[in-house]
């Protein structure tokens, strides 16, 4: 039987209604988030959904195709105009990050929130 077929009961975490002010509260509460939603496998659900999603609005293709464009010199323009490659791993995520991050459509956003939305109001409860 494979983990993912597992169905655990719990507590659903208790959210206050009013958000807590301390940084050590707010910090204890997402710990405590983060733990449930690990816990029950929720992180894994959330990956493959957000994935499913990005691939299937084109967005990792489109992703694909900024970083080789960036690989082989063109992007970002150096001081007289010219495209420079990115040399590195990390230079290439730097140069990367903002433009794939507006590849990015508002469907693709919009439900991939309600769907993290869900998972949220299966592990937490919000108390008055």
């Amino acid at each position: 039987m494979s983990s993912s077929s597992i169905t655990v009961n719990h507590t659903p975490t208790r959210i206050p209604q009013t958000p807590p002010t301390s940084a050590a509260a707010q910090s204890a509460l997402r710990s405590e988030i983060n733990r449930a939603l690990l816990h029950e496998g929720h992180i894994e659900k959330i990956h493959q959904r957000l994935l499913a999603l990005l691939q299937a609005s084109g967005w990792t293709d489109a992703v694909r195709e900024i970083c080789i464009d960036t690989m082989r010199g063109g992007g970002d323009n150096n001081s007289e105009g010219k495209g420079r490659r990115a040399t590195s791993y990390g230079e290439l995520m730097e140069r990367v990050r903002e433009k794939a991050k507006e590849k990015i459509d508002e469907k693709t956003k919009r439900e991939g929130v309600e769907f993290i939305k869900g998972i949220l109001t299966e592990v937490c409860e919000v108390t008055a």
